[in-house]
């Protein structure tokens, strides 16, 4: 039989309970919150690579004063999915201390992996963190070029197999160029993720057995021999479609 003493004790150790499970949600939450911030990431000097770039991007600057957080790209939005991406992240940790991208060499020669991870992060999870600021429904069509418009009509009828990444790299960050893998997994992810849709080659166009980059250049520099007249038909054909610095940004000269 439960005494009344008996009954206090027990609503006193509920009370207790509840207070230390309070304190954890509201601590657990402070401390994402803190280790989420900007300047939190500038902790680690070799952050100041990316950061600079961040700085001078349409993510930190620009006509509205949007500002996206590095957390907002880098990690999820929502529980427990953002608890086990920061755990995840303790690996980073490790890294710092063997100095591992410490100077502008290291980073510049890890960038090419650094980013193909991001981008493969954003191709299976559909480029969510991008969606949570921009979405379809939202765009004004009318506002945009016509390439962007049916780059964003495409996207949007492929239900979810095309992303926001499968267009846009290098928005925030500048984009890999120093090494051919690089190249490869910059700028050429970039053109062909159009140009291998054949739907869109003029009738006219010969067959092509490799889609790659350097196949499409072989054709295209020869078609257009010298180096004045390629620049020129790079610039006429992609004119109000590409924003210049897709490539002029990613090491194709």
């Amino acid at each position: 039989m439960l005494t009344l003493s008996k009954i206090k004790g027990r609503i006193v150790c509920l009370l207790f309970g509840a207070a230390a499970m309070l304190i954890i949600v509201v601590g657990t939450h402070q401390v994402m919150e803190y280790t989420s911030a900007n300047d939190f990431c500038l902790n680690c000097h070799e952050m100041q690579t990316a950061y600079k770039e961040y700085v001078q991007s349409p993510h930190y600057s620009n006509r509205s004063g949007v500002v996206a957080a590095c957390h907002q790209c880098h990690l999820p939005q929502t529980y427990p999915a953002k608890l086990l991406a920061k755990f995840s992240k303790i690996t980073e940790v490790y890294y710092h201390m063997l100095g591992r991208i410490d100077t502008t060499e290291k980073y510049e020669g890890k960038r090419a992996a650094m980013a193909e991870k991001v981008w493969s992060q954003l191709r299976r999870n559909g480029s969510k963190p991008c969606t949570l600021c921009h979405n379809y429904e939202s765009m004004l069509a009318a506002k945009q070029g016509l390439h962007a418009r049916k780059a964003h009509a495409r996207a949007m009828d492929s239900g979810g197999e095309k992303s926001c990444v499968d267009c846009h790299r290098g928005v925030a960050h500048g984009l890999p160029k120093t090494t051919d893998s690089a190249r490869k997994n910059g700028i050429a992810g970039l053109c062909l993720s159009c140009h291998q849709q054949r739907h869109l080659f003029s009738p006219s166009h010969p067959t092509v057995e490799t889609m790659d980059l350097v196949s499409c250049l072989a054709c295209h520099r020869q078609m257009n021999h010298a180096r004045e007249n390629f620049k020129q038909f790079m610039h006429t054909s992609h004119r109000d479609l590409l924003d210049c610095k897709v490539c002029h940004e990613s090491g194709v000269n």
